[in-house]
């Protein structure tokens, strides 16, 4: 039972972590900068499934995309901190409201100051990354860093878009699951009820 559970948890983190790299792919181009709705398949997963799960499918889907994309240097466990940053900020917030029995989406000013705040921090860690790897390979950061401003504005609108469009599906998600696991009470208790009457009768 516990392979089978490990496997159908591969499988599907693997399926978000294919999302995330096709998402990362569809991007809208704003002069230098881009708008990439990507960070939607970890979200969904960190505020309505789980944290582990969330965290995973971001860096095998980063993984993929830097083998896919040609672009693995040695900077690149540099480059995947970032996302993974965003994932963990999220994460600890939504992982406090669960523990108490609750969801994040229930307090919708902290899910979407976290969101936001957690955009923001990202994309200054992105710079910092930069500024490494401008160091690492040689070539000039002061060009880097002007268009890396621009990029902030890009990732709050991104975050703004990302937050209200996973509400949605979140909100479906956890409806779902509770009506999945009600249907799956109802039988097991039917069929403990089954049990024991065909134990009473023999």
């Amino acid at each position: 039972m516990r392979r089978f559970n490990a496997v159908y948890r591969l499988c599907f983190v693997s399926v978000f972590a294919a999302l995330y790299l096709i998402l990362a792919k569809l991007t809208i181009h704003i002069g230098s900068a881009h708008l990439s709705f990507a960070s939607l398949c970890p979200i969904f997963l960190v505020t309505a499934v789980s944290f582990p799960d969330g965290r995973r499918s971001v860096f095998i889907g980063q993984i993929l995309g830097e083998i896919i994309g040609g672009t693995l240097t040695l900077t690149t466990p540099l480059w995947i901190l970032p996302p993974i940053l965003r994932i963990f900020l999220i994460g600890i917030v939504a992982v406090y409201y669960r523990k108490k029995g609750d969801t994040i989406f229930s307090h919708l000013f902290v899910y979407f100051f976290v969101i936001l705040t957690a955009g923001i921090i990202t994309s200054l860690a992105n710079t910092g990354v930069e500024y490494l790897d401008a160091l690492i390979r040689g070539y000039p950061f002061t060009y880097v860093f002007l268009q890396r401003l621009k990029r902030i504005g890009i990732s709050l609108l991104t975050s703004i878009v990302i937050s209200i469009r996973n509400l949605p599906l979140s909100k479906a998600y956890l409806r779902f699951s509770k009506q999945d696991n009600s249907n799956r009470k109802q039988k097991l208790t039917k069929g403990l009820k089954k049990t024991e009457k065909n134990i009473s009768e023999n």
